[in-house]
């Protein structure tokens, strides 16, 4: 008996020595999480590959965000869907079609038969993109009003619910507006009488801009920009929300804006030197030489000699750029530049830049003002450009190898999504002195090779 007992006290000793693990509970803190809405663009809507669709719609920013409110909270949250696997996208700088699917790695051939890694997809004339375009009879607003492509001033615009069918300019809102033609985003929102409110304003303000070469959708001033949010805010405010605002990355932390060589051009000697015979014909385009190896492509930038010049490192080529006509019909290389919506030069670049600087002042300013939670998502994209180390694994920006970023090179891939998802929650928590769960990220899928 003495034996045994002693055996159960040294197992008492032993068990009083291993440590542990404390859970705190789940809290909101100071925040109310019971009527949480979302506010942004493409990434927290779920818009990725280039399309929105089922699937990338329940791996949102926004819906991870919601899940974690909906785990504090005890209460549900109400999301739409696009109703369809494949999705609606907007198909950039093409002529085949305004709409597409969306994109999967696959092994396609080129147009000259060379099969390699690239990305698939389908394409459709409006008319067959028909019942992706019509309402879908929502008889509830979602928590989730983030809007592909939708800047802040479309926000608060009546004419951005109209449908593409009606000559509208967006085809993901007048899916679910309330009203078309009446009811706006920040209206339905409003709607909600909010508690909470996630925002990511300005990224499409940027985005859409930067994305076309600088060539279209200019944004509006800082000045008007800080103005419109201000009053977007102020009046969730005043109904006594509190949220969070994060602000923009620089373009060069995206793989749509650095994938693309600027020096991508590759030629051996006979061609380099039958280049240069035929620019520098009569005495027009002697800056432009031809060189074994790397060379630039050929683009239009009216200061340039003549208008015409080879790109540098100081250029972006976007993700858009068309690879099949540079390399069989030679666009970029012999009198056909690359077109001014697919390239940014060092002047557009510089005023991208300066503009982001000014909108995250004014969403800082902003924050500030109504005592919100603030996100800088800016430097954390900063990290993924370099290294960012989570749970074991490396995410960088690198197109399709990088982790990180979904097929498009703009939006994540639901990793992507997770791991931002968490960086939202954190600032939260810290704000609000909140325990709001965070998001495994390594369980979450990554791209599908073929």
């Amino acid at each position: 008996m003495k034996r045994i007992f002693l055996s159960f006290l040294v197992l008492a000793v032993l068990d009083s020595c291993v440590p542990k693990i404390k859970t705190e509970p789940l809290s909101a803190g100071s925040c109310d999480l019971s009527k949480p809405v979302v506010l942004g663009g493409s990434t927290m809507a779920g818009y990725r590959d280039g399309a929105l669709f089922n699937d990338g719609q329940k791996t949102a920013v926004g819906n991870l965000l919601l899940m974690s409110f909906s785990e504090v909270s005890g209460l549900p949250y109400s999301e739409w869907n696009m109703a369809s696997a494949e999705g609606l996208g907007w198909n950039f700088n093409s002529p085949q079609s305004p709409f597409r699917t969306r994109g999967r790695l696959a092994n396609l051939a080129d147009c000259e038969g060379v099969v390699g890694l690239g990305v698939a997809r389908n394409y459709f004339a409006q008319n067959a993109a028909g019942p992706l375009l019509d309402p879908i009879g929502l008889n509830f607003v979602p928590n989730n009003l983030a809007i592909p492509f939708s800047t802040l001033d479309d926000w608060m615009n009546p004419a951005f619910g109209i449908s593409v069918n009606a000559g509208g300019k967006n085809a993901f809102y007048p899916r679910i507006t309330t009203n078309p033609g009446t009811a706006t985003v920040f209206s339905d929102a409003h709607s909600l009488n909010p508690t909470f409110v996630a925002m990511w304003p300005g990224m499409e303000d940027i985005m859409n801009w930067a994305s076309m070469g600088a060539e279209e959708n200019r944004p509006m001033s800082s000045g008007l920009f800080e103005s419109k949010l201000d009053s977007l805010i102020g009046q969730f405010a005043a109904n006594g929300a509190k949220g969070i605002l994060a602000n923009v990355p620089d373009i060069d932390a995206l793989p749509f804006f650095t994938t693309f060589p600027t020096d991508g051009l590759e030629l051996g000697q006979v061609k380099a030197d039958s280049l240069n015979e035929l620019y520098h014909g009569g005495g027009t385009f002697l800056h432009i030489n031809f060189h074994e190896g790397k060379n630039g492509f050929a683009i239009q930038d009216t200061n340039a000699p003549n208008g015409y010049r080879l790109t540098d490192s100081n250029d972006r080529i976007l993700l858009t750029a068309p690879k099949d006509s540079i390399k069989c019909k030679k666009w970029g290389v012999v009198f056909i530049p690359l077109p001014a919506t697919v390239v940014l030069l060092p002047a557009e670049i510089a005023e991208i830049r300066s503009t982001i600087a000014a909108y995250n002042i004014a969403i800082e300013k902003i924050a500030g003002k109504y005592n919100f939670a603030m996100l800088d998502i800016a430097s954390v994209y900063e990290q993924i450009r370099g290294e960012y180390m989570l749970e074991g694994i490396n995410y960088n920006s690198v197109f399709v190898s990088g982790g990180f970023f979904s097929v498009d090179g703009l939006n994540p891939n639901p990793k992507g999504a997770a791991l931002i998802t968490n960086e939202f929650i954190r600032a939260i928590n810290l704000k609000y002195g909140a325990n709001i769960p965070t998001k495994v990220v390594s369980t979450y899928e990554g791209l599908v090779f073929p």
